[in-house]
């Protein structure tokens, strides 16, 4: 190569190299900026913003295994509300075509009630048919049984042999604000039980202002404790100090011998502001 040849390629070689020197010292004066504004405001502005993570600020952060609880606070995390226990169910036939079921469900948390929990009944027949369902929804109090009572269900296309009883979705827990109000029951009477059963007895308001929607279910069990049968009756309102007379009946006569006779009160939680 002639020498005019290698001395344009040396001057070509000098500038690419001393423009890459040049994007380079360029690319460092900026990213030392780049820190510098980063280490002046940034570590600044991220303190005065930044909420440390403590055991009283109502929020689930840091190690907390809770709201408040666990890890490296002192208050010790309560254990998660447990389902509610359905203890049985069972079915009676009114006609040919029409049954009550009632479900003996408890509610075992002591300090959380659970409010419209919807639940399903399903009769089937002797091949393992669905023939009927009945779906409402019922409130839970806390540490108390509540029957679960459903009149009437109509089944068109068979007899059925088996009950089922389920809630259909998880409860939604939330803290009691306070107890079961005092409604007792007394002078329960049963009469002519081999013929046509009637049951009589009273329900009284012990509190101090009155209860509305008031449901009382019966059950009535046998030497072995099976519920032979259940019935149902509605009060919409027992005012302070009330007491009033219940009557409940059955078309059929009770076979079997009547051991025990249990009435349980239920009604709405109230509405929590």
């Amino acid at each position: 190569m002639p020498l005019t040849g290698r001395f344009v390629v040396l001057v070509r070689l000098a500038m690419i190299v001393g423009m890459t020197w040049s994007r380079k010292r360029k690319l460092m004066y900026f990213g030392g900026a780049l820190l510098f504004a980063i280490v002046l405001v940034g570590i600044p502005l991220f303190f005065s913003v930044y909420e440390r993570p403590t055991c009283f600020d109502g929020v689930q952060n840091g190690r907390e295994l809770g709201i408040d609880c666990g890890g490296a606070c002192s208050n010790v995390c309560k254990a998660p509300p447990g389902s509610p226990v359905v203890l049985w169910q069972r079915m009676f036939q009114l006609t040919p075509n029409s049954y009550n079921a009632i479900a003996y469900v408890e509610n075992k948390n002591l300090d959380v009630v659970a409010r419209d929990v919807p639940y399903e009944f399903t009769l089937y027949d002797e091949r393992g048919f669905v023939i009927a369902k009945r779906a409402g929804a019922k409130d839970l109090f806390s540490n108390r049984v509540t029957p679960i009572f459903e009149a009437g269900i109509r089944t068109e296309k068979g007899q059925p042999i088996r009950v089922s009883f389920r809630f259909t979705k998880e409860p939604v827990w939330q803290e009691s604000v306070g107890v079961f109000p005092d409604i007792r029951i007394s002078g329960k009477q049963l009469h002519d039980a081999a013929v046509r059963p009637r049951l009589e007895a009273y329900v009284k308001n012990h509190t101090l202002s009155a209860v509305y929607n008031l449901e009382i279910v019966a059950l009535v069990f046998d030497l072995e404790g099976n519920a032979i049968a259940a019935s149902r009756t509605d009060i919409d309102a027992l005012l302070k100090d009330e007491s009033k007379r219940m009557v409940f009946t059955w078309s059929d006569p009770f076979v079997d011998t009547v051991a025990r006779i249990e009435l349980y009160p239920s009604l709405n939680l109230p509405i929590l502001r």
